[in-house]
Formats: structure tokens, sequence, C-alpha cells
């Protein structure tokens, strides 16, 4: 499995990750603000921060042979307009939207390069994208079939929900728990709550 781990970004986090390495999984990629090369010395480590950079990208795809196209643009329209609508909050002045564009079409080339030349087969994110550069990845791995999870939070104590699509989460029926005893539901749901 060519792994990469989204979000690495605290102690927790690190000892899942050195967790799957002592099962033999060892991350293609790690991202985190946490994360640390020497923790990872077979892997490619970024630094989420860094990714929050625009002239990062810039450098990065000096070399990079990807383009834009009308109908590569056309195909990434939703990811565009999600990264637009949540870009400006990470501005602390006003960035126009053609700035924004420009960046996040830097952020496009380098993800679809960095997919095509990591091969990567499976992602697991740690929180839902929502950093910009993430919303990115997560759209250009679903545009090459890549298999991704990731944690969603729920207000149960120790409970979280493992969602492998974020445009497309399974609903709970609206007459889930209709004639059902408490009990009933609580063995449906999880025994240890």
């Amino acid at each position: 499995m060519r792994l990469m781990m989204v979000h690495v970004n605290d102690e927790y986090l690190l000892a899942v990750t050195r967790r799957l390495q002592a099962f033999g999984i060892e991350p293609v990629s790690v991202i985190g603000s946490f994360s640390r090369p020497e923790d990872f010395p077979d892997s490619e480590v970024l630094n989420a921060e860094t990714l929050m950079d625009e002239q990062f990208y810039q450098k990065a795809n000096e070399q990079n042979p990807e383009t834009i196209s009308e109908e590569l643009s056309a195909e990434f329209q939703e990811c565009e307009d999600i990264f637009l609508a949540n870009s400006d909050r990470f501005a602390f002045f006003n960035i126009n939207v053609r700035k924004r564009k420009d960046i996040y079409y830097q952020i496009l080339l380098f993800w679809l390069y960095y997919f095509k030349t990591h091969k990567i087969d499976f992602m697991y994110l740690i929180s839902t994208p929502h950093m910009g550069w993430d919303i990115v990845l997560y759209y250009v791995a679903k545009k090459f079939g890549i298999r991704m999870m990731y944690a969603e939070r729920t207000l149960i104590a120790d409970r979280i929900l493992l969602v492998e699509d974020m445009a497309n989460s399974e609903k709970v029926p609206q007459d889930f728990c209709a004639g059902k005893t408490k009990e009933q539901i609580i063995s449906q749901i999880d025994q240890d709550l």
C-alpha cells in the first residue's frame, strides 16, 4: 500500500503513524505541522504550514510539466468554487478573486503532478479537508481514484466516524429510531454507549 497521511499534527497522531510503521506500513508521504523528517526516514514529509505559502507552489511548479487546460479547469470547477469560498478566511487582508484563482491553480498543478509521480493508492486524512490546499488535495485524489478516508469528530465521547467521501456521506434515515426502545438503539449503534 502506498499511503499518504494528512494532518499528522500532534503526539497522538504521530503515535498512530508509528504504529502503522510497526505493522510494516510505511507512509509514502506525511503531511502535518508536527511532522518531522527524522520520524519518517522513508517518507516524504511536507510541513502543512509550508503548504499555506504561495511561494512554495511557485517554486515547486518550476519543473512541473502539468498545465491547466479549459477542460481540466471545468473538471475541477466544484473544487475551485469551494477553494474560493474558503480561501479568503486565511488572509489577513483582502485578496482579489483573480489572485486567489492564481493561487488555486498553482496548488492544483502541484497536486496533479504530485499524485502522478508518487503513485499513492490510499490517503488517510485526520480531519475534514478545510485548509484550501487540502481541499484541492482531496479533489485531485478523487480524480485519480485514490481510496481515502478521514475521521469526522462526533459529539459522543471517544467516538469518530470514518468517512470516505465528504460530498456524499451516508445519511441516517429519518425513521432510524422509529418504534425502537433505548436498548435496541444502543445495541444497533454501539454496546459501549
